[in-house]
């Protein structure tokens, strides 16, 4: 009331009404707020003749109070209403979860009205604390002027070419046309039933690990420990048979390497792994928004779309709520910064199965497509080991684009189908010198 020039823009970019803990002062707030909006003087006269016409002066406890208020401290300057009004914001934000903890303990212990089960009671609960840590906290508008200082800032440190720094997938002709690599977007993956879409997402979250990148997998199909083996059979060059213990490791070399190769994971990957089959998206967003308050997250992994429990009372047809459920881990990608790889179950024509209209979300969509082999013993055919990588989507302008790809099953990687030529012709030169020499 004092200084509104230079104290009420300053308040309003940190507080709202809600935030007071007595409603008059609330109210006295938001007067001053709309009085100034309106080019209205908002001294203590104005204030309190506009409560004697509104009838309002007893409601927000006389005129004492708002005398009180005028007075309380002399001469404000801007530094000081913000140092307050974040002080404000402290107290508002804890009592704003001491009343959310007291209703998540009451839905704990009875319910919801419409089920007993505590799980579906707490959810509602556990997202509207979410939403209250994280208000407040994020610019929803940002000033160009901001963008420019902080590009500057990072162009002046000679970082200009690393402002999104790519992270190889291992793949050369993948990262050729995803201009070096895999960056913080959305990369949805799409492949038939063993064609490979768990092993290719692996592979990218190895790669984003091995880079010192920070992630969360939440596993659907396979267990942590299943997914760990593959990662280790990968990693260490070791079969994945002897990794999980069906055949024994091939001398002390093999023991040697796995040991490194464990002894590394565990130390420098910073990877978290769920594996419940009852997950839902909101138990999911609220583990990865923990993790990111702990330390930003880099990735997250959800394998697979169609493997995400929906949401009981849903009445959306399953196409529907796959595609608005793609639409939500975008959200939640870009409300974290991170990158987000999530494989989805195409049908036989290769057509993503159950949605229409999913390929809006992601920047990047890869159908895995594997070439069709006849089994000797039983003829049915099914996925080999030669296929294609096509990039149906891809924010460099390469869609439409294939690459050539090798599915090295014993090591739980996809490779370039050119160097798997190269390996297969030089072990036929040496198998026809080995009869030539015989």
């Amino acid at each position: 009331m004092q200084s509104p020039e230079t104290t009420i823009d300053a308040a309003l970019q940190i507080l709202k009404a809600s935030d007071f803990y007595t409603q008059p002062t609330g109210l006295l707030f938001d007067l001053i707020v709309k009085r100034h909006t309106d080019g209205k003087p908002v001294d203590s006269m104005a204030i309190l003749g506009h409560l004697f016409e509104k009838g309002m002066v007893e409601t927000i406890g006389g005129p004492a109070f708002v005398s009180e208020c005028f007075t309380a401290c002399p001469s404000p300057t801007k530094t000081q209403v913000v140092y307050y009004a974040n002080q404000v914001l402290k107290a508002s934000k804890r009592r704003q979860i001491v009343a959310i903890a007291s209703e998540m303990a009451h839905a704990a212990l009875k319910g919801s009205d419409e089920t007993d089960d505590w799980r579906d009671a707490v959810l509602p609960v556990m997202r509207k604390a979410d939403a209250a840590i994280l208000d407040g906290s994020v610019e929803e508008v940002i000033p160009v002027k901001q963008v420019v200082i902080e590009y500057s800032e990072k162009f002046e440190q000679g970082l200009q070419q690393n402002l999104d720094p790519a992270v190889a997938t291992g793949i050369k002709g993948v990262d050729d046309l995803l201009d070096g690599g895999l960056r913080r977007e959305y990369y949805l993956i799409g492949g038939r039933q063993g064609h490979g879409k768990t092993l290719l997402t692996m592979q990218f979250a190895g790669a984003l690990a091995n880079a010192g990148r920070r992630g969360l997998v939440v596993g659907y199909e396979m267990t942590a420990m299943q997914i760990l083996m593959r990662d280790i059979a990968r990693e260490s060059n070791i079969p994945l048979s002897h990794v999980m213990g069906r055949q024994t490791l091939e001398g002390q070399h093999e023991f040697m390497k796995l040991a490194r190769t464990l002894g590394r994971v565990g130390q420098e990957w910073d990877v978290y792994y769920t594996e419940s089959p009852y997950l839902t998206l909101e138990s999911v967003a609220s583990h990865a928004r923990t993790l990111h308050r702990q330390k930003p997250l880099d990735f997250l992994v959800i394998d697979y779309l169609q493997l995400v429990p929906l949401q009981k009372g849903g009445k959306a047809r399953p196409d529907e709520m796959l595609v608005a459920l793609s639409n939500q881990v975008e959200r939640l990608r870009k409300e974290l910064g991170c990158t987000l790889i999530a494989p989805v179950q195409l049908q036989d024509e290769g057509k993503i199965r159950d949605a229409r209209g999913i390929l809006d979300a992601p920047q990047v969509f890869i159908r895995i497509e594997m070439e069709e082999v006849e089994s000797e013993d039983t003829g049915e055919m099914s996925a080999g080991d030669n296929g294609f990588l096509k990039f149906l989507k891809n924010r460099f302008g390469g869609s439409n684009k294939a690459c050539p790809v090798y599915r090295n099953g014993q090591y739980q990687r996809f490779e370039d189908r050119e160097r798997q030529e190269k390996q297969e012709q030089q072990n036929r030169f040496k198998s026809t010198r080995m009869r030539k020499d015989f």
